[in-house]
């Protein structure tokens, strides 16, 4: 990406939301109570939900290429699709 103030503050973001999925999965592993699993889970959806907004910030700024950012929206769309049926499965929703 470019050196630059927007740039840099995009990617502080992207950052921050994605490793914030990954982070409040790995305490849902060590919750005992399926209230509490459900909420890190649910947090862990909203910020991946919140990186595909990022991502697609860092598109409509053509600061990536298209092709090097339709990798990370595919994931993060997989990622969006396996916590929901996580949260679905664990509400009994699914």
């Amino acid at each position: 990406m470019p050196n630059n103030g927007v740039a840099w503050e995009l990617q502080r973001q992207f950052v921050r939301s994605s490793g914030s999925v990954g982070a409040n999965l790995a305490e849902a592993k060590g919750i005992l109570t399926k209230p509490e699993f459900n909420h890190k889970v649910s947090i862990s959806l909203r910020e991946a939900h919140e990186t595909l907004f990022w991502l697609r910030r860092i598109s409509n700024a053509e600061l990536l290429s298209p092709s090097s950012l339709a990798a990370l929206i595919d994931e993060a769309n997989e990622i969006v699709s396996i916590l929901t049926a996580i949260l679905k499965r664990a509400r009994g929703n699914g």
